[in-house]
């Protein structure tokens, strides 16, 4: 599983799988919406890349959701990371409307487009396309291009940025030991998400003006039908990848790490987060 489809995206692993108190009619605008999230991309302590992740209401039911993502230019002639997640996610049903991934990621090209229908069933178009090469220019014809259109039984699985905000609204929080699965369409294909809380903490994050509160969890991406082995609730499971977000009701990712391909250990660190017009409850 390549770093931007999964690890980049695991912003959405930060909370647990619960709904909130709230009734249909009574829920009300997140308290997160119109953010500016910003990370770097950091590797051995220094900056390889940024993700800016954006959101803004617009109309009476739905957040608009952007995330790009990006490696600086001295690292496109070796591997490169490039592209942006979407969403329309509607906060009163909790649920995406629509989504996209658009991708280069090293040898890989991908876009994927999903359209959730009310009948528990989710429209997928994407293309993939394999260059030769890990890194710009890609001088040689690519190994692979092809497109494809397809629907998938889509009940209680979300794209993963939808999963993201219905799990920061779900003003749930975890506690030390819990595990939980989540159902996925990670690259327009069915998956199990496994979650394990590690525990609480406190971090100094400057980004937020200092030591805040922090939970920590591990998760890993699994195939639905895959059962844990000796009670490892990670056996054979892909993109292990450790969360820190904050304690609190906005449930801000402040730190995430991952090993991804040929880079190694890879951590992304919240810069900067800028919340206006709050919402009123």
């Amino acid at each position: 599983m390549k770093f931007i489809n999964y690890k980049i995206s695991t912003l959405v692993l930060a909370l647990v799988i619960f709904t909130n108190i709230y009734s249909e009619e009574e829920k009300p605008v997140p308290a997160f919406y119109n953010e500016i999230l910003k990370f770097s991309i950091d590797v051995k302590g220094i900056s390889v890349g940024s993700i800016l992740m954006r959101t803004v209401k617009t109309g009476n039911e739905f957040l608009q959701i952007n995330t790009r993502v990006d490696t600086f230019d001295s690292l496109k002639g070796i591997y490169y990371i490039s592209g942006n997640f979407g969403a329309m996610w509607n906060y009163k049903t909790q649920k995406s409307y629509m989504a996209y991934e658009d991708i280069y990621d090293g040898y890989m090209y991908m876009r994927r487009a999903y359209r959730f229908q009310s009948d528990n069933r989710v429209f997928v178009n994407k293309r993939e396309v394999k260059f030769v090469e890990s890194g710009l220019p890609h001088d040689q014809p690519p190994e692979k291009d092809a497109t494809d259109e397809y629907y998938i039984d889509g009940n209680e699985y979300q794209d993963l940025i939808g999963i993201f905000y219905t799990l920061r609204s779900s003003g749930i929080h975890p506690k030390t030991g819990e595990t939980y699965t989540l159902k996925v369409l990670p690259a327009g294909v069915k998956k199990h998400m496994i979650i394990q809380v590690i525990g609480k903490d406190i971090l100094d994050v400057p980004a937020l003006g200092g030591k805040v509160k922090v939970i920590h969890v591990k998760s890993g991406l699994a195939n639905p039908n895959q059962k844990p082995s000796g009670g490892n609730i990670f056996f054979n499971v892909k993109s292990e990848v450790d969360i820190f977000f904050t304690d609190d009701e906005n449930s801000i990712p402040v730190l995430i790490s991952a090993n991804v391909p040929l880079i190694k250990r890879v951590v992304v660190v919240l810069t900067d987060y800028q919340q206006t017009n709050k919402a009123k409850k």
